[in-house]
């Protein structure tokens, strides 16, 4: 991202949709209030979700330098916090991509297997 991390892009953003959003005036459409109710919903929940992401903590085996590591990482502390009982879920599906790294599915497969068998 040109000019910024991540982080510092994100942060901008709801900045500019909290903007929008106290541009809402009791003469709003009931879209306009339904969107900016839906919205700080939204963000509420989010950062909630964040805390217990944060609480849970990352493993050491799950390298972050690459995309994969970092999705693999998010992957382990979505089910620590599900097994842990800090998420409260039944089931879950997990998707990650994997950009050219199809010879390497082997390495995949393990860290897959210690994530299953690590909790349950």
């Amino acid at each position: 991202m040109a000019g910024g991390t991540a982080t510092s892009e994100a942060d901008n953003l709801v900045r500019i949709m909290k903007e929008m959003n106290e541009q809402n005036s009791n003469h709003s459409s009931i879209h306009a209030n339904l969107w900016s109710q839906t919205f700080l919903d939204s963000q509420e929940r989010s950062e909630r979700y964040l805390e217990i992401l944060d609480k849970v903590g990352s493993s050491n085996l799950i390298p972050d330098k690459t995309r994969l590591g970092q999705q693999l990482g998010m992957t382990y502390r979505m089910i620590k916090a599900a097994a842990t009982g800090q998420r409260s879920v039944n089931r879950d599906v997990f998707a990650v991509e994997m950009v050219s790294a199809y010879g390497a599915y082997h390495i995949f497969l393990n860290i897959v297997k210690y994530l299953i068998s690590s909790f349950f």
